[in-house]
């Protein structure tokens, strides 16, 4: 009986073990599916609104597609190439708008691999400013540069920070008045490269700043040159720089301007 007795405690730790198992994993199980859920309802709500987003361009570029068709012959050399100028304008956003959706389903899957290697932080900036030097010409905007570090050769992905530097600084660009300035400005601090994209701009308010890094989120400001917005850019970005286990963060005074902030690990060796 001692020995059955035994067997028997034995065999109830056993099984209160298995229970205990069982309902830690059926806590699991529903955190998943509660998750799922929300991911679920998150791309639901994304497919939404990017099909909200493009049926605009998409329709209008149909529209003036068939006004040109239908009215080929009377429209006069001036007018044509108005529409085909609307039609190109809307054509590029909705492929800028794909293009953008691809990225961050590609980054929200995992699917997405950096391409690490030590590259010129420096020399890249330099090149997005030149690049994007004839967007702020057009509004009359200075772009300006304050990199007081000799040494930025550091281990990051090219393409990606190409694309935080690009979607800051046309931000900056966007929504800046003419004759103000942008100023783009790169330090070391506690081991991490941060740079700042300072704007004299129209500003955020604090609570659209706490939604500012979500897909599609938008602010109620109105670009200063009629640019169109995809509300993504900025989503990418913190995504882009989370990968490379950076942080990114703002500062911004309504009526004042925002600073857009992001640090990068100064390593110089990929491990």
């Amino acid at each position: 009986l001692v020995k059955q007795n035994i067997t028997m405690t034995l065999l109830n730790q056993q099984i209160n073990n298995l229970q205990r198992q069982l309902i830690k994993e059926k806590k699991m199980l529903l955190k998943s599916n509660a998750d799922l859920a929300e991911l679920n309802a998150e791309k639901n709500r994304i497919l939404g609104i990017a099909a909200h987003d493009l049926r605009n361009p998409v329709g209008a570029t149909s529209a003036y597609a068939d006004l040109i068709l239908e009215n080929i012959d009377s429209l006069s050399e001036e007018e044509t190439i108005k529409y085909l100028n609307i039609i190109e304008s809307n054509g590029r956003f909705a492929l800028h708008l794909l293009d953008q959706l691809l990225d961050i389903s590609a980054i929200e899957s995992g699917k997405i691999e950096l391409n690490l290697a030590v590259n010129n932080y420096k020399t890249l900036i330099y090149q997005v400013v030149e690049s994007l030097s004839i967007f702020a010409d057009k509004k009359n905007i200075s772009i300006e540069t304050d990199i007081d570090v000799d040494n930025l050769l550091f281990v990051f992905d090219e393409l990606r920070i190409t694309q935080v530097l690009e979607n800051l600084i046309s931000n900056a660009l966007k929504y800046s008045p003419s004759e103000t300035n942008v100023l783009i400005t790169v330090s070391i601090d506690d081991g991490n490269v941060v740079t700042n994209v300072a704007d004299q701009g129209q500003g955020i308010s604090p609570e659209e700043i706490t939604k500012l890094f979500q897909p599609f989120s938008t602010t109620k400001n109105i670009a200063t040159g009629g640019e169109k917005s995809t509300g993504l850019g900025l989503s990418i970005v913190k995504k882009i720089i989370t990968l490379h286990h950076g942080t990114v963060d703002v500062e911004s005074v309504v009526g004042k301007g925002s600073v857009f902030r992001f640090a990068l690990p100064f390593k110089t060796e990929i491990y």
